[in-house]
């Protein structure tokens, strides 16, 4: 039956009003009516009724689980309020019916009448607002002689009565609704082969059945929802005008039909046919390593079943026999620049298609991938560089390998390059592997270190166990190469403790004199030990004389300081630049400020470490590290004059119009004549002297070096240069004696041997005791300092001195 529905504004629920039923004793109106209402949950949560009201009259706190029922019951009887007992007393007391429908009772606070004058009015809210009372139609009193009677209506005012209806339960007195046709969908329809019946029916309660009839026998269809469905295959019936007719039923017994007419049947099969065709490569390169596999598509509008296919493979457009109805071809069968496609068709039991070619796929050729045994080399000159190379070539092709370097020889999966002493260098080589079709390449980086062959003889140093090829093994020689293993453009002569020979076993310190043939250049103290090797295969030495003599040695540096001398060869100066780093003197400064470099006058005194002696024709230079000396003053602004230039000092270094005369701006030099305050108007400068440390007592004097900051033309006030060390010459004495008391007879028998032997060194030895190194002493003075020093060490002993 139609449910005629309650639904709330502010609920997604509804509650069906499911049955109305009322006392049919008296008339419709009636006050003693015992009228009742079933109300139906059809949602699936459980519903409130404390918003809904009858006829203005609130519900108690009623709930309605979901697919429950409530039964409203209102007696009115002389105005008096009905309850259970009335509604019981009337239709009696049965447990089983609220039991099993899941129903329950329940009143409202008022009176409530059903009739058909305000159909809008009968159920709304307590809040003010109206609920929906849909499909609600007015109804008519019908009455039967068992006093129960139920008046719903359907569609229009259409009587009809459920006799014995039944409070907690679905009473359905209406057929179900047949609403359409699916398929076929109207009449004089066309169909063949398996067929598909379809129909929308729907009913208030359950269509329990419904039966398809076409040919004299009734079949039943299935169900989905509210869609039955019968598959008709046609092929079992002949080829005529059919009616179907759909019979259908209820749980209640209510039933209909619908017939369909003249329904054409034709058999005639369609042979079905291929939509698409794809060859696909599982190697996306479509190279020979993939799997070939054929996919296809197929429609048929018989909707017969495809019972069979058959596939062709073609190579080159040649039908293979032996790939006859296979779906996928193995690697292995296919070969590079093959062409292949495929041919099918499929067959419905009735017919076969007709076949349909692929499109051709072109097998590729696959590229060698190319392997080498590293990406970098390094190396010593006359070692042998060996890249091994190999591919590998999916098609197994035989493979060319060739390399950008006509050094290398190809000797079995290997790169052969014998090297020599003149390879040293950086290489780039490209190896490349190729199948005749394509290729792969990669680049490999060759370092070949210079090897050092000290004695020239083609076989480098670190495969001799003497590399200087002078009889002594490497592991026992400190002093390894001989003259020619010296990098210089001049010609030398090399003397280690006064001798020439360079092929024999050092050990101990040593004096080495490096001379140009007739004069002596460089010349310095060595410790020969297996911590202390001198090679002279790291030595680079470089002179020059022209203009400016300059001399450098580099590769050699060590505890003990060097002595270089030089020639005199700029008569503009009276100086030497020291650049005291492993750099040749060309790179010196033309002002001697650069990092290590030091300016030193050559006036026979020491500065820190270094001196420079004027011995005549040449420089004499003490105190070297490594190093690099030349021929130079300290002329900034380059006007002739400055520290150190023969012309003189310049008052103002970076102005080249001011050299030793600063009392004017005259660009003239130092050949202006007369006083700097000439004329009564100029100022009197005032020197402010700054003056070195105390030299070493030399012959009973030291010295110092001062300048005036003020550059004054005529200075003022200069301090003393120049004083006596009397005391620190006696100091000296007493210090000697106290020595050569604690060594009394060694003292003797070596003055005694020495002078018989080498008179000069034993000076040279006994005053070391008293007097520097590195001072430039006439034999006479040390002649004279042996008397001083044998005289005192006389008078001590016989107590003419206390000590």
């Amino acid at each position: 039956m139609l449910f005629i529905i309650l639904v709330s504004l502010n609920s997604y629920s509804a509650v069906f009003i499911n049955e109305i039923m009322y006392n049919p004793s008296t008339a419709q109106g009636d006050d003693s009516d015992l009228e009742w209402i079933e109300l139906f949950n059809n949602g699936t949560q459980t519903i409130n009724l404390e918003n809904f009201t009858i006829n203005g009259n609130n519900f108690e706190d009623v709930n309605i689980t979901a697919g429950g029922f409530v039964i409203v019951a209102r007696e009115l009887i002389d105005g008096a309020d009905s309850d259970l007992n009335s509604f019981e007393a009337y239709y009696g007391n049965n447990d089983s019916i609220w039991n099993s429908t899941d129903a329950i009772y329940a009143t409202v606070d008022g009176d409530f009448v059903l009739d058909n004058t305000a159909p809008a009015d009968i159920i709304n809210l307590s809040d003010g607002t109206y609920a929906q009372l849909v499909n609600y139609t007015p109804f008519l009193t019908l009455a039967n002689g068992n006093g129960k009677t139920l008046i719903p209506y359907k569609g229009n005012f259409t009587e009809s009565a459920f006799v014995n209806g039944t409070p907690g339960a679905s009473n359905d007195q209406f057929a179900p609704d047949f609403n359409k046709w699916i398929n076929p969908n109207k009449n004089n329809s066309l169909i063949n082969g398996l067929f598909n019946i379809s129909v929308n029916i729907t009913d208030v309660t359950n269509v329990s059945l419904v039966l398809v009839n076409f040919n004299g026998t009734n079949l039943s269809m299935t169900k989905n929802g509210d869609i039955w469905r019968l598959l008709w295959n046609t092929r079992l019936n002949a080829n005529k005008l059919y009616n179907i007719t759909a019979f259908f039923n209820d749980s209640y017994g209510k039933s209909g039909f619908e017939v369909l007419f003249n329904i054409s049947l034709n058999n005639t099969n369609t042979a079905p046919s291929i939509t698409s065709v794809n060859l696909t490569n599982m190697d996306f390169l479509n190279r020979t390593n993939g799997t070939l596999q054929a996919f296809w598509g197929f429609t048929d509008i018989d909707y017969d079943s495809i019972t069979a296919n058959e596939t062709f493979w073609h190579i080159n457009g040649t039908l293979i026999a032996d790939y006859t109805n296979k779906t996928y071809i193995h690697p292995a069968n296919t070969t590079k620049l093959e062409n292949w496609t495929f041919s099918v068709r499929v067959f419905d039991s009735f017919n076969w298609s007709d076949f349909v070619n692929s499109l051709t796929m072109i097998i590729r050729n696959a590229k060698p991938s190319l392997n080498i045994s590293a990406a970098s080399i390094i190396l010593s000159e006359t070692q042998k560089v060996n890249v091994s190379s190999s591919a590998s070539d999916l098609d197994g092709d035989l493979l060319n390998y060739t390399i950008n370097d006509s050094r290398f020889s190809r000797e079995g999966d290997y790169f052969i390059w014998n090297t020599n002493l003149s390879d040293a260098g950086v290489y780039k080589a490209n190896i490349t592997a190729n199948d005749g079709t394509d290729f792969d390449s990669l680049l490999i980086t060759i370092i070949i270190n210079d090897a050092r062959d000290l004695d020239n003889d083609g076989n480098p140093d670190f495969n001799e166990s003497d590399d200087d090829n002078d009889g002594i093994s490497d592991e026992n020689d400190f002093l390894l190469g001989n003259l020619s293993s010296i990098n210089t453009t001049m010609p030398l002569s090399i003397n280690i403790n006064g001798t020439a020979n360079l092929s024999k076993l050092f050990n101990g310190t040593y004096v080495v004199n490096i001379t140009n043939g007739s004069e002596q250049i460089i010349e310095f103290n060595f410790t020969f030990n297996s911590s202390s090797i001198l090679d002279f295969g790291n030595i680079t030495i470089n002179r020059t004389i022209k203009g400016s003599s300059a001399i450098s040695i580099r590769g050699l540096r060590f505890a003990s300081t060097k002595t270089f001398f030089l020639e005199k060869m700029n008569t503009n100066v009276k100086s030497v630049c020291i650049k005291d780093a492993d750099a040749g003197f060309d790179t010196i400064s033309s002002g001697c400020d650069a990092a290590n470099e030091i300016l030193v006058m050559c006036d026979n005194l020491t500065v820190g470490q270094y001196a420079c002696f004027d011995t005549g024709l040449r420089y004499k230079v003490i105190g070297l590290s490594h190093s690099a000396v030349k021929e130079q003053c300290k002329d900034v602004d380059e006007d002739g004059y400055g520290a150190g230039c023969a012309s003189g000092n310049d008052c103002n270094d970076n102005d080249a119009g001011k050299t030793t005369d600063c009392s004017s701006d005259s660009s003239s030099g130092g050949s202006s004549s007369g006083g700097g305050s000439g004329g009564g108007g100029g100022v009197t400068c005032i020197s402010s002297w700054q003056c070195e440390d105390w030299s070493r007592c030399i012959n009973g004097l030291k010295n110092r070096k001062c300048h005036d900051a003020s550059q004054c033309a005529f200075p003022t006030k200069k301090p003393e240069v120049t004083q006596g060390c009397v005391e620190e010459i006696k100091a000296h004495i007493v210090s000697a004696i106290k020595q050569t008391e604690r060594a009394d007879t060694t003292i003797e028998n070596a003055t005694k041997s020495s002078t018989e032997k080498n008179p000069p060194s034993i000076a040279g030895g006994v005053v070391a005791a008293v007097e520097d190194k590195n001072a430039n002493i006439g034999v006479f003075i040390i002649f004279l300092e042996v008397f001083i020093i044998v005289g005192a060490y006389s008078a001590a002993k016989t107590g003419f001195i206390k000590i």
